[in-house]
């Protein structure tokens, strides 16, 4: 999500990567067909991509800002 492709995917078929997403990082059996399939009903909302993608790359950013600062303290001159 944080490339242009994988952007694409979150606006082209949102509910496979969702699914995708369920799969990878939930525990074994969290989860039916018929759970997912009734919040992916929201899913079809018109902002869902751009909400998903937005709140990813701040997230992204904050963890990158963080790490940075603790890689290279800023001191003042």
């Amino acid at each position: 999500m944080a490339t242009d492709r994988g952007a694409d995917v979150v606006r082209r078929d949102g509910k496979a990567f969702a699914r995708f997403q369920w799969e990878s990082w939930s525990p074994h059996g969290w989860f039916d067909d018929a759970v997912f399939n009734a919040v992916a009903e929201s899913l079809k909302n018109p902002d869902w991509p751009n909400m998903t993608l937005h709140s990813y790359r701040v997230l992204r950013y904050a963890e990158l800002e963080k790490r940075q600062k603790s890689t290279f303290p800023l001191r003042p001159s």
